[in-house]
Order: C-alpha cells, then sequence, then structure tokens
C-alpha cells in the first residue's frame, strides 16, 4: 500500500470515528389490542402521561441518553404519529435530535416485521437502541451500549444486548399475567433459554432443552427479571440487496451481491451471486443461478434457470424446466418441459394413481389424460429449432405459441388475447387503444392534445371511457393520480437534501442513509432516488466554454466526488443507470454532454461494458414509444453515441487478439491499461450531437450497413 493510500484510510477511519453517532428505533406501533377502545383512533405512544404523549417521554428518556438520530416507526395512525413528532419540541432545532418518521407496509404485525423492514432499506448503520413508543426511563443507556460493544469484541455472535430489571412478585412495576422465565450464563450473563410466562392458567413448571444444560454445567434459571424494553441492537452486514414489498420463505437462499425487489421467494429457493430478481414470483424449490436476470416473471416450482440466462418480462415457466446456460427468452415466453422429462419424472406418481384407481373402481376418467396430452402433442410438434437453441444446451423446456385469433372464430371478448393482455404480468399494454373516440368531444379532443407532457405523469396510459360521455380513469391512472403528492412531496425533499449535501461537503455515506431515510419515510421506488441523485450530479456539470479537456476534467472531477453515491442508495442497477441518463440529457442542455458523462461512468467502474452493451439493446434507448415526440429525435442521438462506444469496444478486442497473434507467443512486458474511451467519443469537446449524428449519417453512406451491425 503506497503512503498516499495508507495515510487516506487513516484519515477516513479517523473522520468516520468522529462522525459516529448514536442511532435509535422506536416501535410507535405497540401490536396488540390491550388498550382498546382507547387505542381505537390514537396509538398508544400518544395516550397522555402527566400532560405529555408517551413519545415525549421516550425522547427524553434517548436524548438523556446521548442519543442523535431515532426512527420512529410507525404502521397505525402513522399520520397522528407524524404531526406529534413535527409538534414536539424535542424535534426543534436546538434539541439536538434528528427525528423521522418511517411508515412500514401494512403487512408489518409484528415487532419482528417492523426490524425487517428497515433493515433492508440500509438506513441504520451502526450499534443502535431499540425501543418501544411508551418508554418512562432514567437508566444509563450509553454505558450499556458500551459494555455491548466491547462484548462484541470478544463474541460476534452477540447481536443484542438486553435490559432488565429485578423485581419482586409483588412489586408494582410487575404484571402479573406476563412475565419471564431466563436461563441464563453466569459467567458471561448470555441468556441461553427464555420462556414466556401467563398469570392464569398458572404455570408451575419451565421447559428447559436438555441440550442447553449438556453443553452449560452451570446456569441460572431466573424468574425475578423484568424486560424493561430497552434494547442495544447490532447490524448484521449483508452483501445482498432485499428491497421493498419483498416476501421470502424459509430455507431460501440470497447469495452475495444478489438483488431481490418487490418479488415473492417460496421454501427452498435459490438466488445466486450477482443475479437480480425484479418483480417476479418464485415458486418452491426454484433455483436462480449466478449472473442472471429476472424480471415481471413467474417461475415454477422445481425450475432451474442456469448461470447468464436473461428472463425477460411476462414469461411464465412451468414447474421443472431447465433454461440454460446464457439463455435469455424473449419477453412474454411461456415454458414447460418436454413430455419425456415430464413422463419420466411423474411415472411413480401415476402408477400410484392407478393403484387407487383400481382400489375404487374409478377409471371412467382414463380418456381424459389422453385430451389432456393432445394439446401438448400438437405444441411439441411444431418447435422452432433456432428458437429452442436460444434456451441453452442444458434446457429440457418447449416453446408455447403466443395466444391468436381465428377471424372466422367466435370468441368470448373477455378472453380475447388483447384484453387477456390487460391482465398479463409485466404487460403495459401501451401500444393499446384504451380510450372509446366516439364518447370524446372535440374540445376534450383538443385539450388532450395539447396536454401531452402531462400524460407522461400516467405511464403513457390515456384515459378509457364508458360508452356514454363520462370519462372512466384506468387503474394505473387512479394510482397515478393518488400517489402524484406523494411523489411530489419526496421529490421536493431529495432536492433539498441533495443541495445541502454538495453546498455542505457531505460523505456519500452520509448523503446515502439520509436519501435511504427518505424513501423509507415516502415508501417510493428506488428508481425515483436514482433519477433525483443523477439528475442532481449531471446538472451540477459546468459546461465549459471551448470543450475539449476542460469539459472532460469537470465531468471526471465530478463523477470522481460524487457518482459513488448512485450505486449506494439501496440498490445496484447499472443498466437502469444509464437509462436514467440517457432520459435527462435528452430533456435538458446537458445532451452534447451524454457520452463525456456514459465514459466517465465507464470509467470509474459505475457501469461496465456489458451494460453499456445491454442499454444499447434495448429499443426505448432509440427512442421508441418515448413522448413526447420531440423526444425521440434527443434519444436517437445518444444511442448513436453509445453505438460509437460500442464500435470502440470491439476494436479494442479484436486489436488485443491481432497483437496476441502477432506475438509468437512472445510474452509481452507493459501492463494491461483500460482503454481511454472518452477521448475516442464523438461527444468529446463541447460541439452539439446535432453535428455528431450529420458526421455519422454521411458516414453510414460511404461505410454501408457496418455500423449497424456493429450496433446490433
Amino acid at each position: 500500500m503506497s503512503p498516499n493510500t495508507a495515510s487516506s484510510t487513516g484519515k477516513d477511519k479517523l473522520i468516520a470515528d468522529e462522525e459516529e453517532v448514536l442511532q435509535a428505533v422506536i416501535l410507535a406501533d405497540s401490536f396488540n389490542k390491550r388498550f382498546k377502545p382507547l387505542t381505537t383512533h390514537k396509538p398508544r405512544c400518544l395516550l397522555p402521561i402527566c400532560n405529555a404523549p408517551l413519545l415525549d417521554w421516550t425522547f427524553e428518556s434517548l436524548a438523556l441518553a446521548g442519543v442523535q438520530e431515532i426512527f420512529v416507526i410507525c404502521r397505525s395512525h402513522a399520520e397522528l404519529v407524524k404531526t406529534a413528532i413535527k409538534n414536539s419540541k424535542w424535534s426543534k432545532p436546538g434539541a439536538g435530535l434528528k427525528i423521522v418518521p418511517i411508515v412500514t407496509a401494512k403487512e408489518t404485525f409484528t415487532p419482528g416485521d417492523a426490524m425487517r423492514d428497515i433493515y433492508t432499506h440500509g438506513i441504520i448503520a451502526s450499534d443502535f437502541v431499540l425501543v418501544t413508543g411508551d418508554l418512562v426511563s432514567n437508566i444509563h443507556i450509553g454505558d450499556v451500549v458500551r459494555e455491548h460493544k466491547e462484548r462484541r469484541k470478544t463474541d460476534k455472535d452477540a447481536i443484542m444486548t438486553m435490559v432488565v430489571k429485578q423485581s419482586g412478585v409483588n412489586h408494582r412495576t410487575r404484571s402479573r399475567g406476563d412475565s419471564a422465565v431466563f436461563v441464563i450464563d453466569p459467567e458471561t450473563s448470555k441468556c441461553l433459554h427464555y420462556e414466556a410466562v401467563t398469570g392464569y392458567p398458572p404455570k408451575k413448571y419451565a421447559s428447559i432443552p436438555r441440550e442447553i444444560l449438556n453443553e452449560h454445567p452451570e446456569v441460572e434459571i431466573r424468574n425475578d427479571l423484568i424486560d424493561c424494553s430497552i434494547d442495544i441492537c447490532s447490524v448484521e452486514v449483508r452483501t445482498c440487496k432485499i428491497g421493498n414489498n419483498t416476501l421470502i420463505g424459509s430455507k431460501s437462499q440470497i447469495a452475495d451481491n444478489a438483488q431481490v425487489t418487490a418479488s415473492v421467494l417460496g421454501q427452498r429457493c435459490v438466488v445466486g451471486a450477482g443475479s437480480i430478481v425484479r418483480n417476479s414470483y418464485l415458486f418452491d424449490g426454484a433455483v436462480v443461478g449466478p449472473n442472471c436476470v429476472v424480471e415481471h416473471s413467474i417461475i415454477g416450482s422445481g425450475v432451474h434457470i442456469k448461470e447468464r440466462t436473461r428472463v425477460e418480462r411476462g414469461c411464465l415457466i412451468a414447474d421443472g424446466v431447465v433454461v440454460g446456460p446464457q439463455a435469455k427468452l424473449a419477453p412474454f415466453s411461456r415454458l414447460s418441459k418436454r413430455r419425456q422429462d415430464s413422463d419420466e419424472e411423474d411415472e411413480e406418481f401415476e402408477d400410484a394413481e392407478e393403484e387407487c384407481e383400481e382400489d375404487d373402481g374409478a377409471g371412467e376418467d382414463g380418456d381424459d389424460e389422453d385430451e389432456v396430452d393432445s394439446e401438448l402433442e400438437d405444441v411439441e410438434a411444431n418447435q422452432d429449432p433456432e428458437a429452442l437453441a436460444k434456451l441453452g444446451s442444458g434446457t429440457n423446456a418447449i416453446i408455447w405459441p403466443l395466444p391468436a385469433v381465428d377471424e372466422d372464430e367466435d370468441i368470448d371478448e373477455l378472453e380475447h388475447p388483447d384484453n387477456q393482455r390487460l391482465m398479463r404480468i409485466g404487460d403495459s399494454a401501451s401500444d393499446l387503444v384504451l380510450s372509446d373516440p366516439g364518447s370524446i368531444t372535440s374540445s376534450e379532443s383538443e385539450s388532450e392534445s395539447d396536454d401531452d407532457d402531462d400524460d407522461e405523469h400516467f405511464y403513457g396510459s390515456n384515459p378509457a371511457s364508458s360508452t356514454t360521455s363520462l370519462p372512466l380513469s384506468t387503474p394505473s391512472n387512479l394510482v397515478a393520480q393518488a400517489d402524484s403528492a406523494v411523489i411530489s412531496e419526496f421529490q421536493q425533499e431529495v432536492k433539498q437534501s441533495l443541495d445541502r449535501a454538495f453546498a455542505e461537503g457531505h460523505s456519500v455515506d452520509n448523503a446515502a442513509v439520509e436519501l435511504k431515510t427518505l424513501r423509507m419515510a415516502s415508501n417510493v421506488s428506488l428508481r425515483l432516488v436514482r433519477e433525483a441523485v443523477i439528475a442532481a450530479i449531471v446538472s451540477r456539470i459546468k459546461i465549459m466554454a471551448g470543450g475539449g479537456i476542460p469539459q472532460r476534467q469537470e465531468i471526471a472531477s465530478m463523477i470522481a466526488r460524487w457518482g459513488g453515491l448512485i450505486d449506494k442508495i439501496g440498490g445496484v442497477d447499472p443498466v437502469e443507470t444509464v437509462e436514467i441518463l440517457q432520459e435527462y440529457c435528452a430533456s435538458s442542455d446537458r445532451l452534447p454532454l451524454f457520452g463525456q458523462i456514459l465514459a466517465a461512468l465507464y470509467q470509474d467502474d459505475i457501469v461496465d461494458e456489458d451494460d453499456i452493451r445491454a442499454w444499447h439493446g434495448n429499443s426505448k434507448s432509440q427512442g421508441q414509444g418515448v413522448k413526447p415526440t420531440s423526444l425521440q429525435d434527443n434519444y436517437n442521438k445518444c444511442w448513436v453515441t453509445g453505438a460509437h462506444m460500442i464500435k470502440q469496444f470491439d476494436e479494442q478486442d479484436s486489436d488485443e487478439d491481432s497483437e496476441e497473434d502477432s506475438d509468437d507467443g512472445a510474452e509481452s512486458t507493459d501492463p494491461a491499461v483500460k482503454n481511454p474511451v472518452t477521448k475516442e467519443l464523438p461527444s468529446a469537446g463541447a460541439n452539439s450531437l446535432e453535428e455528431n449524428s450529420c458526421e455519422e449519417s454521411s458516414d453510414e453512406e460511404d461505410e454501408g450497413d457496418t455500423d449497424e451491425d456493429d450496433s446490433e
């Protein structure tokens, strides 16, 4: 390690030690109904004690203990809790506390659910204090925190220190209906066993596992301890990312650097290292290999998706299918196993079923099996060898055809394939006209044509209407209208947070923690945060007169300082990063800088070559379906710039291969150096992309289809 590197590392450690703050998490929900009907319209933490809500007493207890940041977890009556926090004296600037309310999902039913929710958002950075919202205490929590840290130095498995109080049987603070038995190691004070005890019916015996007594010859069994609802917890380090609205079944495994967002995983599922699962359902026993992508799809039981396979949106994969390696499923593909594989695996089940039928004398339905197999035979007989080859060398699948309609066939409107698309996973049906032109007046039509920009807020959907003149909003419009106020408020808060971070020179880690907190408080998508971060970074890049080297240096400096924030806000998605960069540049005066910024992101390893190729291969990157249509040309200019980068990647690979062939076995003495793509980009200077696109057009006339082949 060089002296400069060592000095920098030491300085960073010193700064981290100085900036470490004591954090606390308050569970504002009691998760029980003991105080109803008092808590029917108000949470227990807002009930008054000595003319002040219990929550204020909790804030005071934590402030006296030296806590500086407090996260209040709200589920029921969240708006009342937010208002109480806003009006509390402890949220005023001079109080020395930073209090952030966080609303959890309605599916949060226990304290464990709440902690899993806050844990997945990554807003807790170090050891923290966990208390309930009705705490009134004068315990020196700081001393407990120090003791917890000392214990962690010798025992990394000590992830929680629990504060208890000794109390006699008849003490006024001891509840007769709620107590517990603690089995404790007298040498380490480690709780070996905990068992709740009810007052009625009275419990005379405690069940202690035999293993504890075998491993610990001496234990203390205590029934005189009261849980003070004060715990010091440590954050378990995980390198995988689990996003919002995600349910994971028992015995499922998520490897390092994997991402699972807005998805449901059944039992015994496996997600390999570096894989991404978004908006999908994985049934029991499904396996996703390393470096795979699964989006908006349903994966059946026992499915094995091998390494580097991409499952596009809308795919349905039946039980037991094997796909890959390095396969790419087209959107809305439907796969099932070949009959031979299915018959072999189901043979034992069929034999058992036949025995049952013989015993019951029920053989009348035997002909139904032939009818069930007839459609499968037709599908298997009409397979496309080229399409099957794209499923990978180890596949056992067949591809089902997409639904089609015979013009002469009389079909129920509800079952029409176009109508079924509105109920299909991953299908936005943006190409379908969802409005009745006969019910829209000329004035309405004119107003709609004048408001193309507003349509973007409704994800490209047009309002649908009934056969009368009353327009009916589509479900996506209703959701967008309901969420617009929350999103607008969130965007404003994120802008203010980023403005402070840039103006005051915050560290990337501190800025990321604040953004995670804002996102969790508003319960918005990660893309909105990434959009705000990229917009803040790009908008602050100064446009240098004359462009050239000064412009590249300005971009490189900004990306080196703040580029890391893009991947520290809660998830890593480099392809989405490039998409958002293109979207922002295409709609702003930073369009000429797109290529140089993309190259700077590449140089700083925020995106890599495969990410750029994946973005470039997306139809939207060329401007298809982009609204308003005036932006399509700008999107295409960014796409042309990307084509030049990919061409340079290909030329670089070709040059390296040529050098290896010309060496005649001689070893190269020069170390490998990352190619400075920026110097050869068409947008390296301050010239506009309009000039570059004109040059590209003339080059294409001379070179024929060469550039098109390279871009593909």
